[in-house]
């Protein structure tokens, strides 16, 4: 229960961050890096790597909201599968 509070805060915290005018326009601005990336216009093999690798970060901080509000109601869930098992014993 304690791991419990503990991620819940934290994911509070992100959550409360993700409400935020700043985090908005922080998303909107990776969004538009992330189509900015022309793949065809790169010259070689290494351009396209780091290109690749580029757009991968971009798009893991693009889907991080998705990740923590997923991993917040997953949360909620255990808790009141747990409050529902303690009431049961």
């Amino acid at each position: 229960a304690v791991c419990n509070s503990f991620a819940s805060l934290r994911l509070n915290r992100f959550l409360d961050l993700f409400m935020t005018e700043g985090w908005k326009q922080f998303k909107e601005d990776t969004d538009n890096i992330t189509k900015s990336i022309n793949l065809l216009s790169l010259k070689d093999a290494k351009e396209l790597h780091t290109a690749q690798g580029q757009m991968e970060i971009l798009n893991w901080i693009l889907d991080w909201e998705n990740s923590v509000k997923s991993s917040y109601e997953s949360l909620q869930l255990e808790d009141s599968i747990t409050e529902h098992q303690d009431n049961f014993e």
